[in-house]
């Protein structure tokens, strides 16, 4: 709570950026460091900036749930996390389902409609986990327009046996 409070406060709450950057870096509650980086976006660009730059190598953690909590914070830095964009681009071959899923959620918080994402996302419209179709085909049920790419492919996906996927593919 009192991180969503800071993030509210945003200038007013310059003084709190150091802790906030060692929050967001170094505290051991993945949670606290997401909403950690989250307030940094609203009060110092720079240092959420620098939190994104030094979070970086979590990608390449060997424990598959650092590099899951790295997607979710980068993608809660929203439009700032854009440099992370190839990174988490990479993140879709990953061997862990999750990590997969939530390099899809990371890229649909940055938000920007860039063809490599649109071809990263039709990959993963394929991915053999639900999870990860599923995360993937939600970015497109609201996109607008539509990447021709992904037409015949979320077509297909209109027969895929989870019922939701299935739906939201139409």
């Amino acid at each position: 709570l009192a991180v969503q409070w800071l993030s509210e406060l945003g200038e007013d709450a310059r003084p709190a950026v150091p802790t906030l950057v060692d929050l967001a870096l170094h505290h051991a509650n993945w949670s606290m460091r997401v909403s950690a980086t989250a307030a940094l976006r609203s009060v110092d660009l720079q240092a959420a900036r620098r939190v994104m730059h030094d979070s970086l190598p979590g990608l390449g953690d060997p424990d598959a749930e650092v590099r899951r909590h790295t997607c979710a914070l980068l993608g809660s830095l929203g439009l700032l996390a854009k440099p992370a964009v190839p990174a988490l681009i990479k993140m879709l071959a990953d061997e862990d389902d999750l990590t997969r899923e939530r390099a899809i959620e990371a890229l649909g918080a940055i938000g920007i409609p860039h063809h490599d994402v649109s071809a990263a996302l039709t990959t993963a419209l394929f991915d053999r986990a639900t999870n990860v179709r599923h995360r993937a085909v939600s970015l497109f049920a609201f996109a607008v327009p539509i990447p021709t790419t992904a037409l015949a492919p979320l077509a297909n996906l209109q027969k895929d046996p989870d019922r939701t996927i299935a739906s939201l593919a139409r």
